[in-house]
């Protein structure tokens, strides 16, 4: 998680310089476990897919969510993420035991 040097806020996307007080930033390893804050499920395909907002030490990231049970508030955890082929970023989580 990218933060900056000066003020300690978290910066995202990441930038190089802090835009708030211009001081550098740098990247701290942060927990892949967070709370699920919103969720909905998608029908527009053949098999339904859940997407949710996931708080991860006050960062908030849109994913699909994997498991039963899912409810606001729930802990998951971050087990995929990268570039898809066109460019976009992608988060994946699945449901805490």
């Amino acid at each position: 998680m990218p933060l900056c040097t000066a003020c300690k806020e978290t910066i995202w996307p990441p930038f190089e310089t802090c835009p708030t007080c211009l001081s550098p930033t740098i990247f701290m390893r942060t927990s892949k476990k967070g709370i699920l804050r919103e969720f909905s499920t998608t029908f527009t395909t053949d098999i339904p897919q859940q997407f949710g907002i996931v708080d991860i030490d006050g960062l908030h990231l849109l994913g699909s969510i994997q498991g039963f049970g899912i409810s606001v508030g729930c802990k998951v955890v971050l087990y995929g993420c990268g570039i898809d082929n066109n460019g976009y970023p992608f988060y994946k989580f699945r449901k805490c035991p």
